[in-house]
């Protein structure tokens, strides 16, 4: 466990109240986020999915060869759940002055009507299928990717639920892995913790897992001469660690340099300038889920 990583609705408050004295320009990003993030801790409370079970063959294979436990495919939704935040977060996100609202506006009009059923949309998600998304934004006059993030979002608290579950088959084992043990998904922010131990996160259920501080996530790389990282002056505590052979890039929260709680969403968002800084050295994020985020401006 990370000292200072947020863990409730007041340490997402002081993590996103950070965020804005030290980068005014988020202001708006982050109440966006605050909001969204506060509702999906919330609704956590309330899922309930069935108990996660795995052959002890098949675990044993799986922890021996380092496959992951489950795939994204395999999750269970709280479909009832996820269509109430799902609601909800089309009130927050329709007041959000963008594109995003637009959509928000669209899907929360569908979702009242009875001939609008939300749940495929849960399923295409997790199987891939961007074409059900595709087909579903021309029906409402949407834009797909803000769908697919609004529809991530609502589904997020089932996932992070599931993950937890999962994770208790993990035991010991050592997974110095740039996949997700729980699920195979690459990670969406790093952490270096107390005694300066590496953590990834995942991008699609967010279960964190340690793992050798020279090392890529991508391509697992452990040569020290290919790998570096870069940060600003002005705020030390955030890098982007950069591998040379793959190109690859992941943003690092150094949370020993951080005097306020991390919560490892609201840094992958509220860090976008070091993205841009990324792309303008011609590296490529290892993040591919492009409905992991939406910037609401």
């Amino acid at each position: 466990m990370i000292a200072n990583e947020a863990t409730t609705p007041a340490d997402i408050e002081q993590a996103a109240r950070a965020v804005r004295v030290q980068r005014p320009a988020y202001t708006d990003i982050v109440a966006y986020y605050e909001q969204l993030f506060t509702a999906q801790e919330a609704s956590m409370a309330d899922i309930q999915v069935p108990s996660y079970r795995l052959d002890p063959d098949t675990l044993a294979i799986k922890q021996r060869d380092h496959f992951p436990l489950v795939s994204v495919a395999d999750f269970v939704i709280d479909q009832q759940a996820a269509a109430d935040l799902l609601s909800q977060l089309c009130r927050v996100t329709s007041r959000a002055q963008s594109r995003l609202a637009t959509t928000a506006q669209a899907l929360a009009a569908a979702m009242r009507s009875d001939q609008f059923d939300v749940r495929p949309l849960f399923a295409a998600l997790l199987a891939g299928d961007d074409d059900i998304f595709v087909k579903a934004a021309e029906n409402l006059t949407a834009e797909a990717q803000g769908l697919a993030f609004l529809v991530y979002s609502a589904m997020k608290p089932s996932l992070v639920v599931g993950a937890r579950q999962l994770a208790a088959h993990l035991n010991d084992v050592v997974w110095n892995k740039g996949y997700c043990p729980i699920c195979g998904s690459y990670p969406g922010v790093a952490l270096l913790g107390t005694d300066g131990e590496r953590w990834l996160c995942c991008g699609f259920c967010w279960h964190k897992w340690s793992v050798s501080r020279i090392f890529c996530s991508f391509c697992e790389n452990t040569d020290g001469q290919t790998l570096s990282y870069y940060f600003s002056e002005d705020e030390k505590g955030y890098r982007v660690d950069v591998c040379d052979k793959c190109r690859k890039y992941i943003k690092t929260v150094d949370t020993r340099v951080a005097a306020h709680p991390i919560y490892p969403p609201l840094a992958q968002v509220s860090t976008l300038h070091l993205d841009m800084l990324a792309k303008e050295k011609g590296l490529e994020s290892g993040l591919t889920l492009t409905f992991q985020s939406h910037n609401p401006q």
